[in-house]
């Protein structure tokens, strides 16, 4: 891989050079002769894989983790980069984000250009509800690893990149950036003598995350192994092949979701895998944050729960479900409610798990007991969505006969209402009455009575659509995305067809495309949706608080009055608009003018 500072580089700098204070109260650019400094220094790292050791000095903040921090073990350290050296690893950083879509499997969904952590939520869920509905007993292993950028074997994440195609100049320039990094502790805002360290990431290099989810990406892979060999069986997902998935782990940067049976030997194995995986990365496993979740009713608690931490078994139950690996939990009675809840979903503890008052709880909630509440709240959008999809059908498994948009421009429910209403199933499917013989399309309809005279020609005309309608007969049915054949759905012309209707024409656009800070955007965004937390909308939200103005004091404190018609308000638009020569009067005709 090659340096293009033309290209990647530039860009960066010139996000940099914004964001570098030049006196106490004026944000500047940077000077010429120090742009000019930057850029040979850059060079110099190009040509010669190192810079000054100097501008790799790094300061470290300890963060209470909780608090009543004591121990150092109870602080996050955090690290204070050097902006120079933060402008070449972001050069890095944004060359390495390139390709890592490239290198990374769909199991992890961190730092990956495409990919949201909340799609491994969603798919975690359906994994469960899958399992839940099969009856089989299974395991999952939240896995948490201890001190994770700290512990990260610096020999290992090498050989990864060069098992990744990285080019040795690449891998030169990561080991130096990672490698020359010396450390001074603040103590109270005090620096400490500086020293050097052998393993681990920065937190707060921007190198860091990109880095270690291609250490991670390791373990990942040794899963797949796993499971290819047939030593550990994730959950599955779906009926029957080719549609079934098999789900065996899912990573969410330093935390880790791994599915399996409750079987004792895949749960050895497992931990045989995790050993080697901390030989090489030096990544191990927190037993005091690492919990397993039992589906089902399995009745070797004890015996998996020592696989991965020995325990006394005083309260192997407790641990296992709300405490970690290998700790003793005593639980209180406050959370006696959460414990009794998770032993009605998964069904630890529980004898007879179709009578607990929990699953009718769940069933009068979300409909069906254990339903993955997510997938209901999609739902919801579908009656908007389904207006705007047509079909195209394959064996008609998944299409409405009479109801969706598969026949011509309208459904056939509008198009033959006469003939819908003497429809026996007005639910069916297209293939209850699709037919196929020597590779010929036949329809079967099927009224309620028979046809009368005057519905003749409806009916004429009813078949000689369906007969004009392009069919197969075999395959999948497709659905197509009305307002673009060609390029399909995007939630981007999704987003036109909502504007349409709703017939807004405010300027959405030019909110996000004016030159402020994002977090402006969003304020100005919220407030024109009227969502800001004045006095009103918290009252809306049962919060007992006085809605007088906490300007003026004179008027409900609403969106519109505190951003335009209060009296203070009044006085900046005021100032604003007499820059631009606007004649005093209504703030409104003011916005006209303007």
């Amino acid at each position: 891989m090659e340096w293009k500072l033309c290209l990647s580089g530039w860009a960066t700098f010139l996000l940099f050079r914004s964001c570098i204070f030049c006196g106490a109260n004026n944000l500047m650019y940077l000077p010429r002769m120090q742009a000019m400094h930057i850029l040979a220094i850059a060079h110099e790292f190009h040509t010669h894989n190192q810079f000054e050791k100097s501008l790799n000095a790094t300061f470290i903040a300890l963060i209470p983790k909780k608090s009543e921090a004591r121990e150092v073990k109870d602080f996050r350290p955090i690290s204070l980069v050097g902006s120079v050296y933060k402008i070449l690893a972001k050069v890095l950083a944004n060359r390495l984000r390139l390709v890592l879509h490239k290198l990374i499997s769909a199991s992890q969904n961190a730092f990956v250009k495409g990919q949201q952590i909340l799609d491994s939520v969603l798919i975690a869920s359906e994994c469960l509800d899958s399992r839940l509905k099969e009856g089989t007993l299974g395991v999952l292993c939240k896995l948490d690893l201890e001190k994770a950028y700290d512990h990260v074997n610096w020999g290992f994440l090498i050989y990864l990149l060069r098992r990744c195609g990285f080019s040795e100049k690449w891998r030169h320039w990561i080991m130096f950036c990672i490698s020359t990094a010396r450390f001074s502790i603040l103590i109270n805002g005090s620096s400490c003598d500086f020293f050097e360290s052998s393993r681990g990431l920065r937190q707060g290099d921007p190198l860091s995350p990109l880095l270690f989810i291609i250490i991670m990406e390791a373990l990942s892979k040794m899963m797949d192994k796993v499971v290819g060999g047939g030593l550990v069986l994730g959950f599955s997902v779906g009926m029957e092949a080719p549609r079934l998935i098999m789900v065996s782990h899912l990573l969410f940067a330093d935390d880790t979701l791994i599915f399996c049976d409750a079987d004792p030997n895949q749960v050895l194995q497992l931990q045989y895998l995790l050993t080697w995986f901390e030989a090489n990365s030096g990544l191990k496993v927190n037993l005091g944050k690492s919990e397993l979740v039992l589906v089902g009713d399995v009745p070797f608690i004890e015996e998996l729960a020592d696989i991965f931490g020995p325990s006394d078994g005083k309260n192997a139950t407790g641990f296992l479900i709300g405490g970690g690996l290998g700790d003793e939990v005593e639980i209180p009675s406050s959370q006696v409610g959460y414990y009794l809840q998770s032993d009605s979903m998964w069904g630890v503890g529980c004898e007879e798990p179709d009578h607990v008052q929990w699953s009718f709880t769940l069933a009068n909630g979300y409909g069906d007991p254990h339903g993955v509440s997510l997938w209901k709240h999609i739902r919801k959008g579908w009656n908007l969505l389904s207006q705007h999809v047509k079909y195209e059908v394959g064996d008609g498994t998944h299409i409405r006969f009479w109801k969706d948009l598969w026949c011509g421009e309208s459904t056939l429910q509008e198009v033959f209402p006469d003939l819908y209403r003497i429809a026996r199933d007005k639910d069916a499917l297209i293939s209850a009455h699709l037919q196929v013989h020597n590779d010929q399309i036949h329809w079967s309809l099927d009224f309620v009575r028979a046809a009368q005279d005057w519905e003749f020609e409806s009916i004429a005309s009813f078949l000689d659509l369906l007969y004009s309608t392009k069919v197969r007969g075999i395959g999948e049915d497709v659905m197509l995305w009305l307002h673009s054949l060609q390029n399909g759905f995007t939630v981007h012309s999704f987003c036109h067809v909502l504007v349409r209707i709703g017939g807004c024409s405010f300027p959405w656009k030019s909110i996000w495309q004016s030159k402020v800070p994002p977090r402006v955007s969003f304020f100005i965004w919220v407030a024109a949706l009227g969502k800001i937390l004045t006095a009103e909308n918290l009252r809306k939200r049962h919060i007992i608080l006085l809605s007088w103005c906490c300007l003026c004091k004179v008027d409900g404190e609403r969106v519109d009055h505190l951003l335009l018609h209060c009296p203070f308000s009044r006085e900046v638009w005021d100032m604003i608009f007499s820059l631009f020569g606007s004649p005093l009067g209504d703030v409104r005709e003011r916005f006209l003018i303007f």
